[in-house]
């Protein structure tokens, strides 16, 4: 009995604790502002709210935030739970970014809130709320035929026709400016980082940057649409699955083992433009991608590194010539194929 006791003793005090310094403060919660991201929004500055971060050991001192595009900006703090932006450029790519600092210096990860749209000369506000957005269109539809719109608030002038008319021509302009880009129009401020970091690691390795395909990119974004609207990596199927929902042939992988239905992809959505095999890697999460944790998954990965750097059967296949990438609703994909895009590199979006 005296032995099982002492062995007991051992057993709790060989227990490790979990150290003081290992305890970080916790996230602000209900990150939020006053208009829905991805809607054009005709002020420009927006309010962001929050609620109160636990703390961890300590007092919380501040929030650091900052507003930024595709490069940093100023960090500003506060003690306040809401901020509000200076004034931002008409564009599509505003970010929100914010963390909880405690007393003694240490600091919770970071949310990410975003893109905003703003363009303060946006016409077809036609109900008057200050951005546009699908009832605006339905609305045009109503006035232009003839429909009693009597008790609606609208905008008279806001309309895009001659003299500020609202017609078809308005609800027309108000569909497509929320639609956004077509997959392989342009690359957004994410998906430019992304093909970057994978280009400095690939030179990082003495290897060639790949141009970025508009055909391989156009895949891509239709590819991360698909997961993120139709979810076709559920009952068995992974991220390389597609929907039959779309301008492709479905499939679910790995439970059809059949390569050919993933690598064809390119030659499926572009209409045999591109003529080769393309091949896929691909990231999800619960929150808003960071693309400094995609390519660091990729990396950790031995699978997803070996095709990034075309090692062991990958190098088999010729040399990478083009890439594609999409990031879109907390998925992240690239693809890489041998042949060159006739369709040449695609550009950002403006």
């Amino acid at each position: 009995m005296k032995t099982l006791c002492f062995c007991m003793l051992i057993l709790l005090f060989s227990v490790p604790m979990a150290a003081a310094d290992d305890c970080v403060p916790g996230l602000p919660g209900n990150v939020h502002a006053q208009i829905p991201v991805k809607t054009w929004y005709k002020q420009n500055t927006l309010t962001v709210s929050w609620t109160e971060a636990a703390g961890c050991g300590s007092e919380i001192a501040r929030y650091e935030y900052l507003w930024n595009t595709s490069e940093p900006d100023t960090t500003f703090k506060t003690d306040q739970t809401q901020a509000v932006s200076h004034e931002l450029d008409n564009g599509s790519r505003h970010y929100f970014h914010i963390r909880t600092v405690e007393m003694n210096g240490k600091a919770s990860s970071t949310v990410h809130l975003g893109p905003f749209y703003i363009d303060t000369a946006l016409p077809c506000d036609i109900n008057g709320d200050e951005k546009v957005e699908l009832s605006d269109a339905v609305l045009a539809v109503k006035i232009s035929c003839g429909e009693n719109t009597e008790n609606t608030d609208i905008q008279s002038g806001s309309g895009v026709e001659p003299g500020g008319i609202i017609g078809l021509t308005s609800a027309i302009f108000v569909l497509r400016k929320i639609a956004g880009p077509w997959p392989g129009d342009c690359l957004n401020a994410e998906e430019i980082e992304l093909a970057r970091l994978i280009n400095e690691y690939r030179k990082e390795n003495r290897l060639t940057e790949l141009p970025v395909s508009k055909s391989l990119t156009a895949v891509a974004q239709w590819h991360v649409t698909d997961l993120f609207q139709n979810k076709p990596d559920t009952d068995g199927c992974n991220m390389h699955s597609w929907s039959d929902k779309g301008i492709w042939t479905s499939v679910c992988f790995p439970k059809e083992t059949s390569w050919s239905k993933m690598e064809s992809k390119p030659r499926e959505i572009t209409n045999n433009i591109y003529t080769g095999n393309a091949y896929e890697i691909a990231y999800g999460t619960m929150g808003q991608v960071v693309v400094a944790d995609v390519l660091s998954d990729w990396k950790n990965s031995l699978e997803h590194n070996k095709v990034i750097l075309q090692q062991g059967d990958w190098a088999k296949l010729g040399t990478w010539s083009a890439m594609g990438v999409g990031i879109y609703g907390g998925y992240a994909v690239a693809w890489f194929g041998v042949e060159a895009d006739p369709q040449g590199s695609i550009s950002a979006c403006q």
